[in-house]
C-alpha cells in the first residue's frame, strides 16, 4: 500500500505512464507488512501491460530490486487517486523484464528504421516530382515549339496552293486540280492538329475549382450546334444534370465533343437521336450520353481516347484528339470515363464524376 504522504506522487508517476508510455525516477513510500519502505519507481507501458520496477530500501545498509507487471484495467483506481493496488501483486522474473526490454528495444530499433526507410522513400517521391514536371515543362516548350515553327510552312504550301489553282486552273486537267485540293486539305488539316494539340496540352493547366452546371452548359452546346442539329433533324434530349464541382469551360469542351460526334457519327438510315441522363451512385455522378449512330467497332473502345486514335480510321472526320482531350479533363476532375457500344445500333459514353458536397442533392428543374 501506497503511503498516504506519497498518494499524490504515485498518482503523478501512473499518470506519467499511461500519457508518456514511460515514466522513471519517481520516489514514494509504502507501507509492506507494518513496515515504511522508501521506493524508487520505473514504470513502463508495454503491450497493454503497466511494468513497474522498484529498488526498495528495507533498512539503510540493505535494498533489493523488485518489479511487478499488471493489466492496465487493474491501476485504473490508481488513476483516479487511489493507494491501494487491487488483489496481490504478480512477481515478474528477471527474464520477463529482460524479454519484455528486449521487445521494447526491438520495437524501438523497427520504428527507427521504418523513419528511415519513409524520409528516403519522400525524398526519391520529391526527386521524381520534380523530374517529372521538369519532363512536362520541357514537352510543353517541344509542343509549343513545333507548333509554332510549322504553322509558317503549312500556311506558305496552302498560299501556294491556292495561287497555283487560281492561276493556272483553267490549264489544269481533273487530276491536277485534284491534287491541288488534297494538298490544301492536307495543310488545312496540319493546322487543325496543332490547334486541337495546343488545346490538349493547355487542358492539363484547367484549374477545377468553380461549380459547372451540366444543365446550362448541355443548352449553350445545343445552341452552338444550332445549324447541325437542324440540319440533320436531330434529337437532343437532356435529363435533369447536376450541379459539379470543376471548370465551366472544361466541361463545356466535353459535352461538345461528345455530342458534336453522336451528330458527326450518325447513321444514315436514320434521324440522330441523343440522350443524356445522370445518376446518383455512391457518392458520385454517373453521366451517360447514348446516340443511336454508327456504333464504334469493339476492338478500338480502348484505343478511341488515346491521342491521335480514331474509331472509324483515317477516312473519318477530325484529328482524333477530342477524346483524349475529354478523358484529360474528366480525370483531372478525379472522375474516369469509357465508352459501351454495337456496330449498326448507337454508343453510350459513361463519366463518373465526384458529386459537388454544394449541390450533391441538385439535378436541375426536375429535381428529384
Amino acid at each position: 500500500m501506497i503511503a498516504p504522504t506519497s498518494s499524490t506522487a504515485f498518482g503523478s508517476f501512473w499518470t506519467g505512464i499511461r500519457s508518456q508510455g514511460a515514466f522513471t525516477g519517481q520516489r514514494v513510500m509504502a507501507i509492506v507488512d507494518g513496515n515504511e519502505l522508501d521506493l524508487l519507481l520505473d514504470g513502463y507501458q508495454l503491450k497493454g501491460k503497466i511494468l513497474i520496477c522498484a529498488t526498495i530500501a528495507v533498512s539503510r545498509s540493505v535494498s533489493k530490486d523488485a518489479s511487478w507487471g499488471m493489466d492496465e484495467h487493474e491501476g485504473a483506481d490508481l488513476e483516479r487517486g487511489a493507494t491501494r493496488f487491487e488483489g496481490a501483486p504478480r512477481a515478474v522474473s528477471d527474464r520477463a523484464v529482460m524479454d519484455t526490454l528486449d521487445d521494447f528495444t526491438r520495437l524501438n530499433n523497427e520504428l527507427v528504421n521504418t523513419k528511415r526507410e519513409l524520409t528516403r522513400v519522400n525524398a526519391r517521391t520529391n526527386e521524381l516530382n520534380i523530374r517529372l514536371k521538369e519532363a512536362n515543362e520541357s514537352m510543353e516548350t517541344f509542343v509549343y515549339s513545333v507548333a509554332h515553327d510549322l504553322r509558317e510552312p503549312v500556311r506558305m504550301v496552302s498560299a501556294f496552293m491556292e495561287r497555283l489553282d487560281r492561276e493556272y486552273g483553267a490549264t489544269m486537267d481533273g487530276k491536277a486540280r485534284t491534287y491541288t485540293q488534297f494538298a490544301r486539305d492536307g495543310a488545312l488539316r496540319v493546322n487543325t492538329m496543332m490547334d486541337d494539340l495546343m488545346t490538349y496540352y493547355k487542358a492539363r493547366d484547367i484549374g477545377i475549382t468553380g461549380s459547372a452546371d451540366l444543365n446550362a452548359l448541355t443548352a449553350e452546346v445545343i445552341q452552338l450546334l444550332g445549324l447541325v442539329i437542324e440540319e440533320n433533324e436531330a434529337e437532343v434530349v437532356a435529363g435533369p444534370l447536376p450541379k459539379i464541382e470543376g471548370s465551366p469551360a472544361a466541361f463545356r469542351q466535353v459535352l461538345q465533343n461528345l455530342i458534336g460526334n453522336a451528330l458527326k457519327f450518325r447513321s444514315p438510315d436514320r434521324k440522330p437521336s441523343i440522350r443524356l441522363e445522370a445518376k446518383g451512385e455512391n457518392g458520385q455522378w454517373h453521366i451517360t450520353i447514348s446516340d443511336n449512330g454508327l456504333g464504334i467497332p469493339e476492338g478500338s473502345l480502348d484505343q478511341i481516347f488515346k491521342l491521335f486514335k480514331r474509331a472509324h480510321g483515317r477516312s473519318s472526320e477530325g484529328t482524333g484528339l477530342g477524346l483524349a482531350l475529354v478523358k484529360q479533363i474528366v480525370e483531372r476532375h478525379g472522375g474516369r470515363i469509357w465508352a459501351e457500344s454495337t456496330m449498326g445500333v448507337g454508343s453510350t459514353f459513361h463519366m463518373v464524376l465526384p458529386q459537388d458536397p454544394v449541390h450533391h442533392k441538385h439535378l436541375g428543374p426536375d429535381e428529384n
